[in-house]
Parts: structure tokens; C-alpha cells; sequence
């Protein structure tokens, strides 16, 4: 932790190599909440279901929901320790609100189209300790007919929204008004799939993050060591894929990330695993979530 100085005032220790920092907010009481992901240490498999399934070394670690697990710490210069509470198995989470009365709001896009759970959670921060996790908030019926939430906001007034898109609007999270923001609401299968998985709690963009890279370098049980490969910029005209080049054509890449290491992602789109269709996911692989602006 810096001061506006850039001087250090606290060093945190991290349990894995590399995070990816979505959102952080300083709450009415001046602690620091920051949302992120944590990415595992332990050596994980290339076979079927070895991304979704966690790594050997995470046994102890709680709610794992695979090799990536979305975090929400707390950081304090003064007064009680620092904690972090994972958020798995809920999926991919992007955005943070704290209210003035303390409590967190995260968005989810991740968990859309995934039964039983919500866009959303809300929850007061001093609930955060490292020893458990979030649990799932099955949605009413009418959260479910929402759009893929993408943002969250805190308003003066002690209330909180969310942006969702398809179709895109701003929803209060109290009684799920809505205020539509115009434009169609097309079918998007590339974004969908790459942004969500409705069968477990690992999506593409957890590891590729507005189809960039987290910058960790994984433990592999059968090839070793290798870090997570960049997407922006497109696949097309880069064949062949993967670290050694063993995948001739994305029709591959497909069956061999998410149809075994990452089962469920197809789920979302299973066409996208053949040729033509499959143009969708490149092109969005590189396009991230739009999310509300901050003035």
C-alpha cells in the first residue's frame, strides 16, 4: 500500500503469484476494499476438467471453485488485520460499489444464464474473513429476466444500481426498477460464451481478462510451466495455437479448452465449436464488458 507519495506503508502477503485487480474502493470508514482474482499456486492438469477442478495444493483452500476464484479483500493501514473471502463458485465478477453504510456490492456478468445464482451480491464488509465464503443467492424471478449485469454503483441516498446489457439498462438493486438505455438487444454468442460458463464458476475472461492476459504463469502436471497467453489483437493468421503449437486450428483450440479443460463453457454456445461460427469468439475475444462511468 502506497501514500499519494508513492512511499510504502504496508506490505501484504499474497498466496499466489500473480492477481488481477477489477476494482478497488476506499469505504466511509477509510479501509480499502479491493476486488480481484486469485490464480493457483499448485499444479494443475491439462485433462478433462482440470481448469474447472481446482489444482493439487488447493485442498485447504475455501470454496474453491477452480484454478482462478474471484476475491474480495480488505486492506488497513491501522486497526484489525486485513482479510480477504473468496467469492467462488460464483463466476467471474468485475465491479464494486461500497454504500455509505459499508456494504459491498459486486457485479457478476459471470454468473449469467447459471441456475441459482444472481448477478449480484450485497453484503456488509465486516463479514469478509478469510475462513469463509459467499454463498450463492438463488435469484428471484424477476432478477432472472435481467440483462448480464456489468457494473455496479452506490448512490447518495444510501441506494445502489446495476448496468446490465442485453438488454442494456440501469436496474435499482431494492426493488429492481429500471431505466432502459436504448439500442437493440441482439443475441451475442461470442461475448456470452467468453464471459460466462452457466455450468461452473471458470470463464474464459477469468484468465484473459478483457481478452488481455493475468500475467501468471501456471504449473502444469505435463508440460510445465508456462504463463497465460495474450488474446488481444485476434487469433486469425496465428495458427497454430497453444504454447507448442500443437493445436493446428482454432476448431482445436475450442475442443481442447473448452470441451475438456473448461467443460461447461459450451454451454453457452455449443455451435461456436465449429468453424463458421466460431469467427464470433475470436472477434469478441478482444472486446470487453462496457461498464458504467464514474464521473
Amino acid at each position: 500500500m502506497l501514500d499519494p507519495e508513492g512511499a510504502v506503508l504496508q506490505r501484504f502477503p499474497g498466496g499466489a503469484d500473480r492477481e488481477v485487480a477489477w476494482r478497488t474502493v476506499v469505504t466511509p470508514m477509510g479501509a480499502i476494499v479491493i476486488l480481484h482474482q486469485r490464480a493457483t499456486s499448485g499444479r494443475v492438469s491439462t485433462g478433462d476438467n482440470g481448469y474447472a477442478g481446482g489444482a493439487n495444493g488447493d485442498a485447504g483452500v475455501p470454496c474453491n471453485g477452480g484454478i482462478v476464484r474471484p476475491m474480495l479483500s480488505v486492506l488497513r493501514v491501522e486497526g484489525p488485520p486485513s482479510r480477504s473471502l473468496s467469492l467462488a463458485p460464483n463466476a467471474l465478477s468485475i465491479d464494486l460499489a461500497v454504500l455509505p453504510d459499508g456494504k459491498a456490492l459486486v457485479a457478476m456478468p459471470g454468473n449469467w444464464g447459471r441456475a441459482g445464482t444472481s448477478g449480484w451480491l450485497e453484503f456488509p464488509t465486516g463479514l469478509i474473513e478469510g475462513d469463509r465464503c459467499v454463498q450463492r443467492t438463488p435469484p428471484s424471478e424477476a432478477m432472472s429476466m435481467l440483462g448480464q449485469v456489468v457494473a455496479a454503483a452506490a448512490l447518495p441516498d444510501g441506494g445502489a444500481l446495476v448496468q446490465t446489457r442485453a438488454p442494456a439498462a440501469l436496474v435499482f438493486t431494492s426493488d429492481l426498477a429500471s431505466i432502459p438505455l436504448g439500442g437493440s438487444a441482439e443475441a451475442d454468442t461470442g461475448h456470452r460464451m467468453f464471459h460466462t460458463n452457466p455450468e461452473g464458476s471458470m470463464t474464459c475472461a477469468s484468465c484473459h481478462p478483457e481478452g488481455n492476459d493475468d500475467g501468471h504463469t501456471w504449473n502444469f502436471s505435463d508440460v510445465g510451466p508456462r504463463r497465460t497467453p495474450m488474446l488481444r489483437g485476434g487469433l486469425p493468421g496465428t495458427e497454430p495455437f497453444h504454447w507448442s503449437g500443437d493445436l493446428r486450428d482454432f476448431g482445436h483450440l475450442v475442443d481442447a479448452v473448452l470441451t475438456r479443460r473448461l467443460p461447461g463453457a459450451l454451454a453457452a454456445g455449443p455451435s461456436l465449436a465449429r468453424a463458421a461460427p466460431s469467427r464470433r469468439l475470436r472477434a469478441h475475444a478482444a472486446r470487453p464488458l462496457r461498464r458504467l462511468r464514474r464521473r
